[in-house]
């Protein structure tokens, strides 16, 4: 579960909303909250065996639970001049808020809260990792006449393996 979560940091850690958050004074910051999201729980629930009608029931009764958990955390949030950004119930049951430095330490203290981190930013680093992977000769050039025409090209994913 620990990778899925610095998974999900890369994913949401957009460097332009840390950029926006620091000219107003504010920080973002990622509040992952104790319920389990969605997938995790549909998948121990499948793992005890329920399926058909009664998953199904059992995963809307989660998403309600999610949403009134995310709901009842974002009030006092804001009572408290917190403000969210962003909801994450699917993969993670993340809130995304931008708060002042000085109260970042006192967000574990909310109910539901189990863990607090600061989403990281990333930057592409194509100076390195074009030519390590050998890039520049497979694009070619005029002289070599690899120029892509005629090419098709298909992108499989199989998606986020979030063990």
């Amino acid at each position: 579960m620990k990778h899925l979560f610095l998974s999900l940091l890369i994913l949401l850690g957009l460097p332009a909303a840390e950029t926006e958050a620091a000219v107003k004074g504010h920080v973002p910051v990622l509040l992952q909250l104790k319920e389990p999201a969605l997938v995790p729980f549909f998948l121990d629930q499948k793992a005890l065996g329920i399926e058909g009608e009664a998953l199904g029931q059992a995963v809307q009764h989660q998403t309600t639970r999610l949403a009134n958990e995310q709901e009842r955390l974002t009030k006092r949030l804001t009572d408290d001049g917190i403000r969210v950004t962003k909801r994450f119930t699917r993969v993670i049951n993340v809130l995304r808020v931008r708060v002042a430095p000085e109260s970042v330490g006192n967000l574990a203290k909310f109910p539901g809260v189990m863990r607090v981190e600061r989403p990281r930013a990333y930057r592409l680093l194509t100076k390195k990792s074009v030519p390590a992977v050998g890039a520049k000769t497979a694009w070619g050039s005029r002289e070599t006449g690899f120029d892509g025409e005629g090419i098709r090209v298909a992108v499989i994913d199989s998606g986020i393996d979030y063990t």
